[in-house]
């Protein structure tokens, strides 16, 4: 202890320096140094927590807001397609539908005509006693049809 007596002698001639007091006075102001920045870290970590907290809950309501609007564009997107799909499978099953009941009626119509014509041979047979030809067969049965939508037999 000598050696810092004579240090701090050399600082202040002709004063009498109490080493222990001002030792103990450095350490209190640097514990209120400390102190002081602890508080004022402890401050900080506070308020960054506050603020990381508040930043948080902005991005999760954010967030919430984009799915919703993200949801509600997804929604009206697959209800417009769907509405497009619906329309063109309908437009499709009629077309399909159609085709199908202009073959049937074909078909209905050919052998509608054969049981006419067969009806109209069997007819003329009585009628005549004979068979005809094919030709005189024909000439009868236009004759026979035209009479029978005048009287609006079809």
């Amino acid at each position: 202890m000598s050696k810092k007596k004579s240090f701090l002698k050399s600082f202040f001639p002709g004063k009498k320096v109490d080493t222990e007091r001002k030792i103990e006075k450095a350490e209190k102001k640097a514990e209120k140094i400390l102190d002081k920045a602890l508080d004022k870290g402890e401050e900080l970590i506070f308020d960054a927590q506050k603020y990381s907290h508040a930043l948080s809950s902005q991005v999760e309501a954010l967030m919430k807001k984009l799915e919703a609007s993200y949801l509600a564009v997804f929604e009206k997107e697959l209800q417009k397609n769907l509405g497009e799909l619906t329309q063109k499978l309908e437009r499709e099953q009629l077309s399909t539908i159609n085709a199908e009941l202009k073959a049937y009626k074909e078909t209905q119509m050919k052998h509608i005509d054969a049981l006419v014509l067969e009806k109209v041979n069997q007819m003329a047979r009585e009628v005549l006693g004979r068979s005809l030809l094919d030709r005189e067969h024909e000439e009868l049965i236009v004759a026979a049809l035209k009479k029978a939508r005048e009287q609006h037999v079809f």
